[in-house]
């Protein structure tokens, strides 16, 4: 018995969509409430069972006797849930339409913190194991990894008394109190949580469940959990206890706190009075069942309920209210459940069409009566039990959502998302509706209180994407229901979409206003029309779902308020009433209404009447002394009503009569300013200046064709492109020509720019606006701008110039910093000179930011002044520094400048610091091959070039020097040869050419060599080897020479060798090296003597003794042949960078001058060397012991006396048995 499939890795990829352990209450409430259980209990359970091993079924089930989650509910695993069990994953109540769930891909959530769960009912208990690391004793094979006990036998209880122990007390469970205990009485579910050392096993999670994690799980549950019975139909209790670590058994009542409690309760319940609609939920209801779908316990379409939750949680009660209804889709998504010859696919996701809602409320606990929420509620979606998915509608929604098989979203595409538009446009909007029709009936009933019509209605700006069409279709059903819903109230009435006027929202701004033209609204509007309040964001919400027309055709503006109530009743009003809303109607400025005015006799006059406006005079104007008081013609009123003026000026522009000139004559004399200005420009000026003032009265008159020509006249005062200075002589220019002054260090290169001093005018001045004066730019022209200042730099005041840049740059820098699509600026910018350098433009590539030199003239160094512009240099391309390729690039241009010329002065230090500076102290690498000057300051590449590292001698034919400023650390930086490893090369030739070979101890770990001179313990031995070896060679002389003196250091192989210029032991004997002895120094450990009889030492081996002494011996054999032996990798320069342990010379005399202060550490001038072999073994030092991995032990004076006096202490034993060396001399120089 067991899950049948590959267990872990198919629950690992399970637990990856239900990525949140929190999911496993949610997986075991929908489990409990689809076995038909009202009630689901939780347990957290602390305690450390230690049975003995043999007490338990499997010894390795005490892994998991420590901490666990039990979870109960009071309903009996059937048949059908003890296979569905062992499915992972399997849809197992997928043809279950009235399951909410899928038990056992759900279940296995429970695996986030359990390895081994645990499920008793009835007479059975299963244990699953799907690691295979708790039951090995009793799983036969992996694919079926558990076991099912029958608890019907006695035995069990006897054999496995640990295994069942901690049960007892849990839920009414009993098994050690009754030797035969009864079926337990509904289902019980054991998760142990996963301790260190079963996540060290465990194939399926490594997560561990410390006591912060629970306590964390815990926390999480009783956070989200007040909403969980909401849509279930059977489950009205949900609780959560916890028993302690140090409680002991037997169980009390006491030992079990409880965390959380959480009973639902029907307060009350209403029939819905929509027979029409009560008939088609029958019919779908039928439908479904004709089609085998049982439905007839999931839902109550026939009664909206009012629900109570209790929650209890640390003391304390919280009480929540909830209006819910759910009903069964009677279009779309009952077509899509009843359609003939479904495919597979559908059949998985058509399941019962049903939609639901749950709204908010909250009591009065003094008087019973329910009112909405204070706070706005976020609403989320329920697949009866609640998905992580917020809505932003103000109700929980209901539904049979295809949900991801995680439960974290819905399906969004397919055949799935289509079943989802379904249920949204169907039953969930038809529950949303039949919802609102409660509420309204309980409003009516005086059980609802506080409650405005819109309460609960979706704001659609607040609705997440995925919910929009559901708002849609709401309101869609709201307006063009054929029945008319009456769910629109003016406070009083409720009324339907047909019947309801609403005003326009410019009417609601002013509160004042706005109830005036309520009142006079209900006195003058007869029903059963009435006006409804409606709020701004419920008037977005019907233009955001596409009702825009019926609300429109709706909605009263200020123009319909005046014509159909106000100037139709003016009579029967109220002076009060009527001068209120005549002067509103004045001040609003709106065309409509200034026809109205002007249409209907509606001001008052001095004497009392009301007049036209084309009658009224202004009593303080130019003609009002042609006017009686009597006449009715003067206007009347005081200076807080229509004599303010404000009130005057408003009056004037409908048609008042005083010093006002039409735009008409305005315009005439605007075409006459080019012949004033001819002839006197100061007239012209104050001519221009009057008639701007004359056509601020006429701001309003938008429409008139006068405006065309006054933009299209050429009547304003500019100065020409150019003049950034604005002090030449101005022309005239038409408005829309030109730019206002504040934008002037932007424009003035290109446009004419307004003389606003001149004028007498503030460049924000509204005329300016209706005339077409620019008030505004845009970045192209700024470009512009900059690239017209480019070409004309020159001849450009330097500190406007630098002005005009600062500003542009800024302009486009904010302007950037809003903006996503800044493509253009960057080409434009990188079209021409774009940045300003001293008085000249440079180009962008030749600019960095914070560079430490410049390289000028052709690279430069942003300037100061300008580094604040971050999001324009980033953008046009600025580099922080520059990059190596502009760098290389400079080196390039004056190569293809110069060609194979010497540089100038200032261009070969340009090319020296940008070398220096630029690539080489930065640490810059390049990836080609670099031009370098030469010593006669003509560019080169460097592979062509050599640093001249021994100037003693002679540079040879065909070597072209580096140039003297280019130091050496700097000239191998860029891969210049040193002439000194080109002489050295030129005498190393590897495999034992004629001329030189290669010479290296084949067998260069030093650890090897660090072994052999091991079995040399005695220093001794190392005079007697060299002794032995000499006599092997057949030489008949040999002198040992302790060299203390330190030789020069200049003319040697490089830096690394002149750490061997200091004291050195010298061998010499006077026989020269043959091929063999050469071939075997070279054989570590082997010697090259192994084969020749008569031979006492094995050259080669004990030749080792000598790293003693040195880390670096060397061997000078008939003048000719140098052999060097370096295992440390240290001293030996090359000009690749691979290391080598050995090399040999041929020290020709060329060789002999240029390493001159080597070859004098060999003695020269004391010993005949063409005669013999000289070995240097220069002594190791406190400084090169440092990196030795031969030895650590300096070599002393002391050693050195100790090492001679070997020689003093038994001279003849030494020379006894040797056959050629007949004379040994001691030298100290």
């Amino acid at each position: 018995c067991g899950q049948s499939e590959p267990i872990t890795m198919r629950i690992k990829n399970i637990l990856k969509e239900y990525d949140e352990d929190g999911d496993i209450f949610k997986e075991l409430i929908q489990n409990a409430e689809d076995a038909g259980a009202d009630a689901c209990k939780f347990l957290l359970d602390f305690r450390e069972h230690k049975d003995p091993p043999e007490s338990l079924i499997d010894p390795d089930m005490a892994l998991c006797q420590g901490p666990c989650l039990w979870a109960f509910n009071n309903e009996r695993f059937t048949d059908d849930d003890w296979k569905n069990i062992v499915r992972v994953g399997s849809a197992s109540k997928e043809n279950k339409v009235e399951k909410i769930g899928k038990f056992g891909l759900g279940f296995n959530t429970v695996y986030h913190v359990t390895d081994v769960p645990s499920i008793l009912s009835g007479n059975k208990l299963l244990i699953l194991d799907p690691n295979v690391s708790h039951l090995r004793k009793h799983i036969q094979q992996k694919a079926n990894p558990g076991i099912k006990l029958d608890l019907s036998q006695k035995r069990l209880f006897h054999c496995f008394p640990g295994l069942f122990g901690p049960y007892e007390g849990i839920f009414d469970c009993n098994f050690t109190k009754k030797c035969s205990p009864e079926p337990y009485d509904g289902t019980l579910i054991k998760l142990p949580f996963r301790s260190e050392e079963e996540a060290q096993r465990s194939e399926i999670s490594k997560k561990v469940y410390h006591e912060q994690d629970i306590f964390a799980l815990q926390q999480n549950f009783m956070k989200n959990s007040q909403v969980h019975l909401l849509f279930l139909r059977n489950i009205n209790t949900l609780s959560l206890k916890s028993i302690s670590s140090n409680v002991s058994t037997p169980l009390r009542d006491e030992d079990m706190p409880t965390l959380l409690d959480i009973v639902k309760t029907v307060d009350d319940t209403m029939r819905i009075s929509n027979e029409t609609f009560i008939k088609k939920q029958q019919q779908a209801e039928k439908s479904l069942m004709e089609h085998d779908i049982k439905c007839t316990k999931v839902i109550d379409s026939a009664t909206v309920q009012i629900v109570q939750i209790t929650s209890q949680q640390f003391g304390e009660t919280k009480v929540q209210s909830w209006l819910i209804y759910n009903c069964f889709g009677t279009g779309q998504s009952l077509k899509m459940v009843l359609k003939e010859n479904k495919t597979e696919k559908e059949k998985a996701v058509f399941s019962l069409p049903i939609g639901g809602v749950a709204v908010p409320l909250q009591q009065d606990t003094e008087t019973g009566k329910f009112s909405p929420l204070q706070n706005y509620y976020a609403g989320q979606v329920f697949c009866f039990l609640p998905l992580p998915i917020q809505t932003g509608l103000p109700v929980n929604i209901n539904g049979t959502f295809a949900v991801m098989s995680n439960r974290k979203g819905l399906w969004e595409s397919g055949v799935k998302h289509k079943w989802n538009m379904a249920l949204q446009d169907d039953p969930v909007v038809n529950a949303f509706i039949t919802a609102l029709l409660a509420l309204k009936q309980m409003s009516e009933n005086k059980q609802l209180e506080a409650y405005c019509y819109h309460s609960f209605w979706p704001e659609r700006e607040k609705v997440y994407d995925t919910f929009k069409p559901l708002v849609d279709a709401f309101y869609y059903k709201l307006l063009q229901s054929s029945s008319g819903l009456e769910l629109f109230c003016d406070g009083e009435h409720w009324c339907s979409m047909n019947n309801a006027i609403f005003l326009h929202e410019c009417i609601e701004e002013n509160a004042e206003i706005s109830r005036l033209a309520a009142r006079v609204c209900k006195k003058y509007i007869k029903g059963p029309n009435f006006v409804v309040p409606i709020p701004l964001w419920l008037r977005k919400s019907f233009k955001q779902a596409g009702q825009e027309k019926v609300l429109q055709d709706k909605t009263w503006t200020w123009e319909k308020f005046y014509q159909e109530v106000v100037f139709k009743n003016l009579a029967a009003m109220d002076p009060k009433t009527r001068d209120t809303l005549v002067l509103h109607a004045v001040d609003l400025n709106i065309e409509e209404i200034d026809h109205l005015l002007t249409f209907y006799p509606c001001i008052p006059t001095s004497d009392g009447q009301l007049q036209y406006i084309r009658k009224l005079v202004h009593p303080f104007g130019r003609v009002a002394c042609l006017f009686e008081p009597d006449e009715g013609r003067l206007l009347g009123g005081t200076k807080q009503d229509f004599c303010s003026p404000r009130r005057i000026q408003r009056l004037l522009e409908l048609g008042m009569a005083s010093d006002h000139l039409p735009l008409e004559d305005i315009t005439h004399k605007a075409c006459t300013m080019t012949e004033t200005w001819s002839v006197d420009k100061k007239k012209a000026y104050e001519n221009a200046k009057c008639l701007l003032e004359l056509m601020k009265n006429h701001l309003n008159d938008k429409d008139s064709p006068h405006w065309k020509t006054l933009r299209m006249t050429p009547f304003l005062p500019a100065f020409s492109p150019g003049d950034i200075k604005m002090k030449q002589n101005t022309t005239l220019q038409q408005p829309t020509a030109i730019f206002s002054d504040r934008f002037s260090l932007l424009v003035n290169m290109i446009h004419p720019v307004l003389d606003h001093n001149g004028l007498k005018l503030h460049n924000t001045d509204p005329v300016l606006k209706h005339l077409g004066v620019h008030n505004c730019i845009e970045p192209e022209t700024i470009l512009q701008q900059l690239e017209k200042a480019c070409k004309h730099s020159q001849s450009l005041d330097t500190s406007m110039l630098h002005k005009m840049a600062y500003e542009c740059y800024k302009f486009l820098d904010q302007w950037i910093s809003g903006c996503e699509n800044t493509m253009f600026i960057s080409q434009q910018a990188n079209s021409f000179p774009f940045i300003l350098i001293g008085n000249k433009f440079i180009n962008v590539n030749c600019v960095a930011e914070n560079e430490q030199f410049e390289a000028k003239p052709y690279l430069h160094v942003l300037p100061h002044a300008f580094t604040s512009f971050r999001n324009l240099w980033e953008t046009v391309g600025v580099r922080k520094r520059f990059s190596i390729n502009q760098l290389l690039s400079v080196l390039e241009k004056l190569k293809c400048q110069y060609g194979n010329e010497a540089l100038q002065e200032s261009d070969l230090s340009t090319c020296l610091t940008i070398l220096i500076k630029g690539i080489f102290e930065a640490r810059q690498k390049t990836t080609r091959d670099c031009l370098i000057p030469n010593d006669h300051g003509v560019l080169q590449p460097a592979k062509d070039l050599f640093y001249n590292d021994s100037p003693w001698m002679p540079v040879a034919s065909g070597i072209t020097l580096c140039h003297q400023n280019i130091p050496r650390p700097m000239a191998i930086h860029f891969g210049i040869q040193t002439t000194r490893h080109h002489t050295l090369e030129n005498y190393t030739i590897d495999n034992f050419s004629p001329f030189s070979f290669h010479f290296e101890q084949q067998e260069q770990l030093t650890v090897r060599i660090k072994n052999i001179i091991s079995a040399y313990p005695s220093k001794k031995d190392i005079l007697k080897e060299l002794i032995q070896n000499a006599d092997d060679a057949e030489a008949t002389e040999i002198h040992f020479i302790w060299d203390k003196r330190q030789h020069g250091k200049e003319k040697t192989f490089g830096k690394r060798w002149n750490n061997l210029q200091g004291p050195a032991l010298c061998v010499f004997n006077n026989k020269v090296f043959s091929d063999d002895d050469l071939k075997g120094i070279q054989q570590l450990g082997e010697g090259g003597k192994q084969n020749l009889q008569g031979k006492i030492g094995k050259y080669g081996l004990g030749f080792n003794s000598v790293y003693h002494l040195t880390d670096c011996p060397s061997i000078l054999t008939g003048d000719k042949l140098l052999c060097i032996s370096d295992p440390n990798q240290k001293y030996i320069e090359t000009k690749t960078d691979r290391p080598r342990h050995g090399i040999g010379y041929n020290l020709t005399d060329e060789l002999k001058e240029m390493c001159l202060d080597v070859y004098k550490s060999f003695l020269p001038d004391q010993f005949t060397l063409e005669e013999g072999t000289m070995f240097r073994l220069p002594l190791r030092t406190s400084v090169s012991t440092e990196n030795s991995k031969l030895s650590q032990q300096k070599v002393t004076d002391e050693d050195m006396i100790e090492l001679f006096s070997a020689l003093f202490e038994d001279p003849e034993g030494l020379t006894l048995f040797l056959k050629n060396i007949s004379k040994i001399e001691v030298h100290v120089i």
